[in-house]
């Protein structure tokens, strides 16, 4: 954050606080130092369906941009020609819009138009840093609204999709958008304020040891109302269709405690159903591919490590791009069908 930024919240912090702005500039520091900005990695380096360049040529897509709080947002926007709804793909944290690809093709297989796109301070994106928790509902907030405004997208209907940080994203934003046709969630955490408190150092290191007086007033500062948005209220606030999947030996968002499926007994949404990974796809990203992804990953990430292993050195990125360029990228990025076609079923419903 600009040092001019952070005067200014110390004149509104400390005093409200009872503190002096130097503590309160501490506080402020420690907790942009988490948020900061995530550039796109080489995908030349990493296998998998990440990179728009493997993907099939005759799939068309245009570039987008839209704004979030004066943020200007990137991302790409697959138009299906017997499109039945846009599907806005919401990421993780530490992750971007190409990173849901593979579900993005699959969406757009089945006949879905599909916008996937990333938050402020990440990737193609304008922002120096990722700014908190809310921000995942803040600018899917300004996709939704792009998409019922511009006429690129022809006034159809919309659809959610998010997995963590983007599963608490799509299921919250049903506090402020009711007219959502489905939502779908993967491993989505409940609340992004109780996520800081309730994970400690495990999750958010330096950030649970800041006072709870603080984190409410910076984050009504940074949010405003936003604050007020959780995946449980989301889901209560409308009768919208909304499949909740978690992995049962999820050790990023827990199953009994963080996880939106945490609170199911909470639910009067008549409309909620389930979807429980199991074995493999128990785990917090496993539970997006399939069965035979998770030996295929196993196998070429251990390659990798051997190749290193071998040459008795780092290697070189030259050779990693050598060994990555032989991998087969579909088969190390394939969907977990069972979830996406539950998915998908749900989508179709009237």
């Amino acid at each position: 954050m600009k040092r001019n930024v952070r005067d200014n919240i110390m004149l509104l912090l400390a005093p409200a606080l009872g503190l002096s702005g130097t503590v309160v500039a501490g506080y402020v520091k420690t907790y942009d130092s988490f948020f900061k900005r995530y550039e796109r990695p080489n995908y030349d380096l990493k296998p998998g369906i990440n990179n728009i360049k493997r993907i099939d040529s005759k799939i068309k897509y245009d570039d987008v941009e839209f704004y979030s709080g004066g943020v200007k947002l990137r991302g790409r926007y697959f138009k299906s020609s017997f499109s039945k709804g846009v599907v806005i793909c919401a990421h993780g944290i530490h992750a971007g819009g190409d990173d849901l690809l593979p579900f993005a093709l699959y969406f757009f297989k089945h006949h879905f138009s599909v916008l996937l796109f990333n938050y402020k301070g990440t990737y193609d994106s304008e922002g120096d840093s990722t700014v908190g928790m809310c921000e995942s509902i803040v600018d899917l907030d300004a996709a939704i609204n792009y998409v019922k405004t511009d006429p690129l997208f022809d006034h159809q209907p919309i659809y959610l999709f998010g997995h963590s940080w983007g599963g608490y994203a799509v299921c919250s934003a049903l506090c402020l958008h009711k007219d959502i046709k489905a939502v779908a969630e993967v491993s989505g955490l409940n609340d992004g304020y109780t996520m800081i408190l309730e994970k400690g150092e495990e999750y958010a290191g330096k950030l649970a040891d800041l006072p709870k007086p603080f984190l409410n007033y910076y984050q009504k500062y940074l949010f405003k109302d936003y604050v007020n948005c959780n995946a449980t209220l989301g889901i209560n606030s409308s009768n919208t269709k909304v499949l909740i999947a978690h992995g049962v030996e999820d050790k990023v968002i827990s199953y009994n405690y963080q996880a939106i499926i945490a609170h199911k007994d909470e639910f009067t949404n008549p409309n909620v159903r389930y979807y429980y990974g199991l074995g493999v796809n128990g785990y917090h990203t496993d539970i997006l591919y399939s069965k035979e992804s998770f030996l295929y990953r196993k196998e070429v990430d251990s390659g990798l490590k051997l190749l290193g292993f071998n040459k008795k050195r780092k290697l070189m990125d030259d050779e990693i791009k050598e060994y990555v360029d032989k991998v087969d990228h579909n088969e190390y990025s394939e969907v977990n069908k069972e979830l996406m076609d539950e998915i998908i079923k749900m989508f179709n419903e009237r």
